[in-house]
């Protein structure tokens, strides 16, 4: 996931800015060891001590699987019901992804 924005890292302060969407400091993480920015759908997180190594950026995401289905029953002669054509379908599967963030200097 590419996301553009900016991290200023100064000796007492720590802000985020995203091009997407505005960033709020999370006022939970006062006092916390770890500080955390909120830019809409997507969290940064940044350890105090030493933030540009110790950091994730939480996320959304949606994938798709490929998963067999039974596309035709029958009743066998037991009187169960049994598959007699299968195939597979595409399946949204959705999730969050956590990731070390890649910072890159301009």
């Amino acid at each position: 996931m590419i996301l553009d924005g900016s991290v200023t890292l100064l000796p007492d302060t720590l802000t985020v800015s995203l091009a997407t969407s505005p960033c709020t400091y999370d006022a939970h993480s006062r006092g916390n060891r770890w500080i955390r920015y909120v830019c809409g759908d997507v969290t940064f997180s940044f350890r105090r001590r030493n933030p540009l190594r110790e950091n994730s950026c939480t996320a959304p995401a949606t994938d798709f699987v490929v998963q067999p289905v039974c596309l035709q029953t029958a009743i066998d002669a037991r009187g169960r019901e049994v598959c007699t054509r299968r195939g597979s379908e595409r399946v949204e599967r959705r999730g969050t992804i956590v990731a070390p963030i890649a910072f890159v200097v301009r």
